[in-house]
């Protein structure tokens, strides 16, 4: 009898353990099924930053090969006004220069555009005060401008500089942040795939015992269940058996004598 109820124990055990095991496995498996989305959500947004780098790194440099030849052509320009205006200096004089913006009456010594202008083999040069202070005047303000294109450029592009590294840096930040992510999520996965292996092999473990608890019950079921009887009744019955052929046996020997 004690083997009856030691095996009905053994095999609602487990039964209990098979269930445990299934819920667990369940369980992990649905973590899994988490960790793997994140893992992979993950690295579409690396991805994504990757590309972004890609694309502000490429964007910088045309930018910064565009600047760099505004900045040169705008230096090359200006040099050429100030060699054009330097021409103009030794072929008519500075004093001509100065005549050409000084107040009407010419210079200093009293000498006109048309005194300083030089004699060629035609005859006096006609060239006219006017025009001439005109030409150095707008010579002048072109210069300047290259000038000042020079200088905004310059400064457009350090700051362009500046804020590409500074959103780069900021991009390669998030990526790290999400690298780091990715690596912890990808422990967890591989020990929460460890895990499912595991409740796996309990619950087949747990079938191998349940199924030896059951064969065990199958051969001890015709002594403890058959008779339809209580291991209390049959005990009864067997003393009384007992009991029977004791006075059968006692009749027996009296018909003997």
């Amino acid at each position: 009898m004690k083997k009856w109820e030691k095996q009905q124990k053994k095999r609602d055990e487990e039964v209990a353990n098979i269930e445990k095991a299934t819920a667990s496995i369940d369980e992990s498996q649905s973590k899994i099924k988490n960790y793997q989305e994140s893992i992979t959500a993950l690295e579409g947004e690396i991805a994504d930053l990757y590309k972004s780098v890609k694309e502000i790194t490429e964007m910088r440099a045309k930018e910064k090969a565009e600047n760099e030849k505004t900045i040169k052509d705008a230096e090359e320009g200006g040099k050429a006004v100030a060699n054009a205006i330097k021409i103009l200096k030794d072929f008519y004089g500075e004093s001509f220069v100065q005549a050409s913006f000084e107040p009407k009456g010419g210079d200093r010594d009293g000498n006109t555009v048309s005194d300083l202008a030089p004699t060629t083999f035609e005859g006096e040069y006609r060239g006219g005060k006017d025009a001439s202070a005109g030409i150095f005047g707008l010579l002048e303000i072109i210069q300047s401008d290259f000038e000042r294109t020079v200088t905004t450029v310059k400064e457009a592009e350090t700051k362009a500089k500046e804020e590409f590294e500074k959103q780069k840096e900021q991009i390669e930040k998030d990526m790290d942040a999400k690298k780091e992510e990715r690596t912890t999520l990808k422990s967890d996965l591989e020990a929460e795939e460890s895990a499912l292996t595991g409740h796996k092999e309990d619950k087949k473990d747990a079938q191998t015992a349940l199924g030896d608890a059951k064969a065990e019950l199958a051969k001890l079921k015709p002594l403890c269940v058959d008779t339809g009887m209580s291991w209390k009744a049959r005990r009864e019955q067997a003393k009384q058996e007992v009991a029977a052929l004791k006075e059968a046996l006692a009749i027996l020997e009296d018909w003997k004598q």
